[in-house]
């Protein structure tokens, strides 16, 4: 039996290959206890995501996706499930390689010690490692319409509303990586549908 995680990644890459949804989810907040910590808006193709500290827009462009953050103007080239954003000046700043069994995000080409989200079988749960080490997890409540992030010792770390499963809240269980790099994988993940 195929898990629903690997089906909602073929479906996503088959329905929005490459390039910003227009009916992405309008209006996201990734909550950290009672605060929001993420807001992610999208209207007409543009995905917006926001912190107290930082803010990055994403749109569709020829190579993959133009991203305008607080830092600058960064690329992101797609080709074949895998996303490289690039910063101001030229230097790889994120890889994120997505197949049907998992996403992989590296801080760089070859980073040894990458953050992975995968789903577990037969559950709607979603495992977060860096390396091999497990970090948490993401859990999907339907009847709640609610996604919650708990710790490996079952203590939530984040909560989203949201009517669909969603990798994007993982980046609450994946310290080390900067603020604002947090807010694009976010970003990225949402548009593309994962």
């Amino acid at each position: 039996m195929r898990n629903v995680f690997s089906i909602l990644i073929v479906a996503a890459l088959l329905v929005f290959p490459g390039h910003v949804s227009a009916d992405a989810t309008a209006n996201l907040v990734l909550k950290r206890g009672a605060t929001d910590w993420i807001t992610l808006k999208s209207e007409g193709g543009v995905v917006k995501a926001s912190s107290k500290s930082f803010a990055v827009t994403l749109t569709h462009a020829e190579t993959g996706f133009s991203l305008i953050s607080s830092s600058g103007s960064h690329r992101v080239k797609s080709e074949d499930g895998k996303y490289k954003i690039y910063g101001p000046r030229g230097a790889l700043l994120l890889k994120i390689k997505i197949t049907p069994e998992k996403i992989k995000i590296l801080q760089k080409e070859d980073d040894p010690e990458p953050w992975s989200v995968k789903s577990k079988r037969g559950s709607g749960d979603t495992k977060v490692k860096r390396s091999e080490t497990e970090l948490g997890k993401v859990s999907f409540h339907p009847g709640k319409s609610l996604i919650k992030v708990k710790d490996t010792t079952g203590s939530e770390v984040c909560s989203m509303t949201a009517t669909a499963m969603t990798a994007s809240p993982a980046v609450c269980l994946m310290n080390g990586l900067p603020e604002e790099s947090a807010l694009m994988v976010f970003a990225l993940l949402n548009a593309i549908g994962e």
